[in-house]
C-alpha cells in the first residue's frame, strides 16, 4: 500500500533523509520508531505529498507522489485519514461539526441530513463515543478529542490512516485507550496505518511492523519482537528507558 525506495531529503547543507527503504502492506500497522530530529515527520510529508524528494520515489497505492498533478494528489490524499498530534479539532465547532467537516468539504452537492448524521454517528460509534455530538472540544477530555479526531479521519472510510505522534503528552491509562482505537479501525476498517511515534511501549503494542529511523536512516525494520532482541546499539540506547520503566 506504500512503498518507499531509496528517499533522500536535504534542506542546504542538511540531510534529513539519508535513503529510506520501506514497504507497508496493505491493512498492518507500520510504526515509525525514532528520537526527536530522526526524520520521522519529513518522512511522513513526503507520504502526503507535502515535500517532493531529492531522490528515490514513494508509491501511494500504486501511484507514484512525484507523477501526480495537483489532481491527481486530491484524489489520492481523499484515499487517506490524517490523525494529528493534538487531534487538531477546531474549537469553534461541535464534534458533530468537526467530524462532519472532511464530507461536507468534499462534497459536490447537497448532502442530505439524515444521511449526513448516520455517518458522523456511525464513525463516533466505532470509537465508543455517544451524545457528544452538540460538545465543543474544549468540554471532552484528552482521549476523547483524540477519539474525535479519528473519527473525523475514517468519516469518509479512507484505505490509508496516518497518525502524527498520537500519544505523545498522554496518560499512561490514555495511552491505551488510544493504542486500542487505532487497533480498532485496522481490525473494523481494514486500513493500512502508518504511525510516527518515539512511545516505545505504545509502538509495541499496535504495530506489525516497526521501522527505527535514526540520524535519517532506518537502522532495522521488523516486528516488534525483532525490534526487542536487535543488538544495534543505537536501537538497544533508545530501548533502555522503556526497560527500565517495566522493571
Amino acid at each position: 500500500m506504500i512503498r518507499i525506495k531509496g528517499l533522500k531529503k536535504s534542506f542546504g547543507d542538511r540531510v534529513i533523509l539519508r535513503g529510506i527503504d520501506l514497504d507497508c502492506v496493505e491493512g498492518s500497522t507500520t510504526v515509525i520508531l525514532g528520537g526527536s530530529g530522526a526524520g520521522k515527520s519529513v518522512l511522513m510529508k513526503h507520504v502526503v505529498g507535502l515535500m517532493i524528494p531529492d531522490e528515490g520515489e514513494v508509491e501511494v497505492d500504486g501511484v507514484s507522489i512525484k507523477s501526480c498533478n495537483r489532481e491527481a494528489l486530491a484524489d489520492l490524499r481523499a484515499r487517506m485519514g490524517m490523525v494529528f498530534q493534538q487531534s487538531a479539532l477546531f474549537d469553534s465547532m461541535s464534534v458533530f461539526d468537526n467530524v462532519s467537516f472532511p464530507i461536507i468539504e468534499a462534497a459536490r452537492e447537497p448532502i442530505d441530513s439524515e444521511t449526513l448524521r448516520k455517518r458522523v454517528r456511525t464513525a463516533l460509534e466505532l470509537f465508543d463515543l455517544h451524545d457528544i455530538d452538540d460538545l465543543l472540544p474544549s468540554e471532552l477530555s484528552g482521549g476523547m478529542r483524540k477519539r474525535v479526531g479519528l473519527a473525523r479521519a475514517v468519516i469518509r472510510q479512507p484505505k490509508i490512516l496516518l497518525y502524527d505522534e498520537p500519544t505523545t503528552g498522554l496518560d499512561p491509562i490514555t495511552t491505551q485507550q488510544v493504542d486500542q482505537m487505532i487497533l480498532t479501525a485496522r481490525r473494523e476498517l481494514g486500513v493500512t496505518s502508518l504511525v510516527i511515534s518515539h512511545d516505545i511501549g505504545s509502538a509495541f503494542r499496535i504495530a506489525d511492523q516497526v521501522a527505527f529511523l535514526h540520524e535519517g536512516k532506518i537502522l532495522i525494520a521488523g516486528t516488534p519482537q525483532e525490534i526487542q532482541i536487535c543488538d544495534t546499539v543505537e536501537v538497544r540506547d533508545f530501548l533502555k528507558s522503556w526497560r527500565g520503566e517495566r522493571s
